[in-house]
């Protein structure tokens, strides 16, 4: 592999600028601006640096194309910021989800960042909406397919990536299955995935349901020596390859939702106002690569 990486040059990653200390084949050590170091690799870091060029010049061919074809502007989001009564367990009263509000804003930006085309769909019901690519979506089989998402309870905002298992005696689902098979294999994605959970300071979550009841759930952190999970005053560390096998052993007879997720408490979503749609979509680029994988290897 040819490297774009020099000694002292700057560079820019998903979590910030950064100036190169040491190359050692493809080892590389970096500063951030805040002085935090990290040791990396030339060849990861060559990736996020080519998806985010792609994803800029995307963006620009999309505008271009509508542009050129005299395609008239989606009209305008009337999302003007979370309000306190949208954290709920119910929608009452609430338009957030739509797609005039931020379900819309959401999907059009994930469409102007990437080139494709992107639909908001609210949940029936639910405080949550889906933010998905439509060519790796279908209605008929939903609870299937891997989404970004965004939802709310009385406390707080949760939002990332999205995936069900279903319980004993159903199909485990089709994303699923694509999605174990992704984790099970120690690469350049799951590091990219790694580097980027922690730098936008996202996490995992499985959560348990029975008839829609909620069971149990477990939080999983992300840090640099790998997965953590919390075990009363002990913390268990397991690798990237080894999520799969950990999640299946998590109660397996259940239907299982699983978050690659960030998650800001009611008065610091309600403080960002409009700005909230922005930090919701720097949470999806951080897991797109992930999506992206999944979606792809569904359409082969």
């Amino acid at each position: 592999m040819q490297s774009s990486f020099e000694l002292g040059g700057q560079y820019r990653n998903r979590r910030g600028e950064f100036e190169v200390l040491e190359i050692d084949g493809d080892a590389m050590r970096i500063r951030y601006s805040d002085g935090t170091e990290q040791d990396t690799t030339v060849g990861l870091q060559q990736r996020i640096h080519e998806r985010i060029v792609w994803q800029s010049e995307q963006a620009k061919k999309a505008a271009n194309v509508s542009t050129r074809k005299g395609h008239k502007r989606s009209a305008k989001s009337s999302f003007a910021g979370l309000l306190d009564t949208d954290f709920q367990s119910g929608v009452t009263g609430t338009h957030w989800r739509a797609r005039d509000s931020l379900g819309g804003l959401l999907a059009s930006k994930m469409s102007a960042m990437t080139g494709r085309e992107y639909t908001s769909i609210p949940v029936f019901r639910r405080p949550e909406v889906h933010v998905v690519d439509l060519a790796g979506y279908s209605a008929e089989d939903k609870t299937e397919r891997a989404k970004l998402a965004l939802g709310l309870d009385a406390d707080a905002a949760r939002y990332g990536l999205y995936i069900e298992r279903g319980s004993a005696g159903q199909s485990p689902g089709r994303h699923w299955s694509i999605f174990c098979e992704v984790m099970a294999k120690e690469g350049d994605l799951s590091r990219e995935l790694q580097s980027s959970l922690i730098s936008n300071g996202m996490f995992l979550e499985a959560l348990a349901f029975d008839d829609g009841d909620l069971l149990g759930k477990q939080r999983i952190e992300v840090t640099e020596s790998g997965l953590v999970l919390s075990a009363g005053e002990e913390n268990e560390v397991i690798a990237w390859p080894d999520l799969p096998e950990h999640l299946a052993a998590l109660w397996p007879e259940q239907h299982l939702d699983v978050w690659l997720c960030g998650s800001l408490e009611s008065a610091d979503v309600l403080a960002k106002g409009t700005a909230f749609s922005g930090h919701v979509v720097k949470a999806y680029s951080a897991v797109l690569p992930l999506y992206e994988a999944i979606v792809s290897r569904d359409s082969k």
